[in-house]
């Protein structure tokens, strides 16, 4: 019988190579560790399945796929998950030591929630600028009037949410036909 761990990261994996290696160990580095990772190799032609093959540790599962889109791949890694809570991180994305930490104590707090979002950093150029949803600062609770606040601004980033796996179930999968703001549906069909 396969350990059910609190969180399942589930990175789609599409010719990353130069960026993959750099994300699962900051996956790995978390200070959280009841985790493991989930790689979609979504049809990579690149050397992104030798780069994730040379990195060895027990919570990692590699599953290879024809290419399909960032949807397939995280659907696929949502359907191999074994825990209650997903959390998406696209293959070139980072996080912050504490990030599992930080978010797992969001899940705690606030167990009635489906969707859980933070602050994150935009890297461009190598200058980082935060993104802050709009709300007030360290601002930490409810969404309230979701809808309104996304239209004044995009309030989650796919590498900066955790979703609960039995939500996902209900409302149903990433929509495979949208190429663009495919992760916008879903924070939409949750809200």
């Amino acid at each position: 019988m396969v350990e059910k761990k609190h969180i399942s990261v589930v990175i789609p994996l599409y010719n990353k190579a130069m960026s993959i290696e750099k994300t699962i160990k900051a996956v790995l580095s978390q200070t959280f560790t009841d985790f493991e990772i989930i790689v979609v190799n979504d049809g990579s032609t690149d050397n992104s399945l030798e780069v994730v093959n040379s990195i060895k540790d027990e919570r990692i599962r590699i599953i290879t796929k024809a290419n399909g889109g960032v949807s397939s791949a995280r659907n696929k890694g949502i359907n191999e998950s074994n825990a209650g809570y997903i959390a998406f991180l696209d293959a070139d994305d980072y996080w912050a030591p504490d990030y599992l930490e930080e978010m797992y104590k969001l899940i705690q707090d606030f167990p009635e929630a489906s969707l859980y979002g933070c602050a994150y950093d935009l890297v461009e150029n190598g200058i980082s600028k935060s993104e802050d949803f709009h709300l007030p600062p360290l601002y930490r609770g409810i969404v309230d009037n979701y809808f309104l606040k996304a239209m004044e601004h995009l309030l989650y980033c796919s590498s900066a949410v955790i979703v609960k796996k039995k939500c996902i179930q209900k409302i149903g999968s990433f929509d495979e036909r949208i190429n663009m703001g495919e992760d916008l549906d879903m924070w939409f069909r949750m809200n």
